[in-house]
């Protein structure tokens, strides 16, 4: 099958997109409004985009009805968000926010969650995560001429690591994190079947 972009179906595009740049990191992101009132919505383009300045980035598309999304509207308003990562046992959960609630609607009771303070930054942090980063807005980009999604990008300025993932040398352990990815359609992927590959020399 080819697919020519500009004359194909949006959607035909978009499915074969998703189902082929896999497995993408989730990132599942909490924002508050100016009114402090918390969103929290994953999104699967997501990705550390540096390491000096520690930075991380996601795509937020507009909703179904054409609205901009709170994890947008949010971090232009106030300029901070948290990335919590989201692993296998909190799937569940990271499912439910993904509804598109009415603006100021929290998803975070309804997916059974709780909130714990964040350090550097005002929106807060999923207390079930065992990763949290604490991110100021950097630049948020439009993407394309006629934008229908903006890249918030965002330097990390506090990261939290629960000790329970981390190995004797204070490394993530994939083992023990157990991230969660993201794959075309309703799919997704475990991280439990990993291996090493030593670089070349």
């Amino acid at each position: 099958m080819q697919i020519d972009v500009e004359n194909s179906p949006p959607a035909d595009v978009y499915q074969a997109l998703i189902g082929s740049v896999t497995p993408r990191p989730i990132g599942w992101v909490t924002t508050v409004d100016e009114e402090g009132r918390v969103n929290l919505a994953p999104y699967s383009f997501f990705n550390a985009v540096s390491g000096r300045p520690p930075m991380v980035a996601y795509a937020a598309a507009r909703k179904r009805d054409g609205s901009i999304k709170d994890s947008h509207r949010n971090a232009a308003a106030v300029g901070e968000f948290v990335w919590n990562v989201a692993t296998e046992e909190l799937a569940e959960a990271v499912n439910v926010t993904s509804l598109e609630l009415p603006h100021g609607t929290s998803e975070v009771p309804i997916a059974g969650l709780s909130l714990v303070p964040s350090v550097r930054v005002r929106p807060p942090r999923v207390a079930e995560s065992p990763i949290h980063f604490e991110c100021r807005v950097w630049k948020i980009i439009p993407m394309g001429e006629e934008p229908t999604t903006h890249l918030v990008i965002g330097t990390v300025v506090y990261m939290h690591l629960a000790e329970a993932i981390l190995t004797e040398k204070g490394r993530v352990d994939p083992r023990k994190l157990k991230a969660l990815g993201r794959l075309g359609g309703l799919f997704y992927s475990r991280t439990s079947d990993v291996f090493e590959l030593p670089r070349p020399e």
